[in-house]
């Protein structure tokens, strides 16, 4: 099946709809301490909302790399673009997203913004899901498939935006 011209735009708008939703925050692991004969409460690493918002960016920067390098993809495929070769094209970037999701699972965040952080990673999932159905689009189902991928990649910039917040960093620019 090939990828037809409406979808190119759509998806090239898409594209660039997603390396701005990216620019993510991720949520604290709790670890429990045992003692021989006592059992503790959880203590969580603090950390601090400045070493929060470093650590958020380093996780999101390369993925906002792969992002931008997926649109530059996306941007130049043709009516002859078939649904595995965008798909292909989309690979890294379904793969720096799950990436990000478990790094961000996996790291201690402020203990106000860990439902915030909670709700962004949730907020992935659907993202990449929209990527993996590059590969099978078709002229019926291709307006469907545009609107998902836009309603999610609104909803996970809405979700990047109050995280973003919440770790003091300015709101997301186009390059994340």
């Amino acid at each position: 099946m090939k990828v037809r011209g409406a979808l190119i735009v759509r998806v090239s708008g898409m594209a660039v709809a997603a390396s701005l939703v990216l620019s993510m925050a991720g949520m604290a692991g709790a670890s429990t301490n045992h003692h021989k004969s006592k059992q503790h409460k959880p203590k969580a690493k603090v950390i601090t909302i400045s070493a929060a918002g470093k650590q958020y960016l380093a996780i999101v920067t390369p993925v906002n790399a792969t992002l931008n390098a997926f649109v530059t993809r996306a941007k130049s495929w043709s009516s002859s673009t078939t649904n595995s070769e965008a798909l292909s094209d989309a690979q890294p970037a379904i793969t720096a997203l799950q990436s990000a999701e478990s790094e961000l699972l996996a790291d201690q965040w402020p203990s106000g913004d860990t439902a915030d952080v909670k709700t962004l990673v949730s907020d992935i999932g659907p993202l990449s899901g929209d990527l993996q159905g590059l590969g099978t689009i078709n002229l019926l189902n291709a307006s469907s498939w545009a609107s998902t991928f836009q309603r999610d990649a609104s909803t996970l910039s809405s979700a990047v935006a109050i995280v973003r917040h919440d770790l003091g960093l300015p709101p997301a620019s186009g390059s994340g």
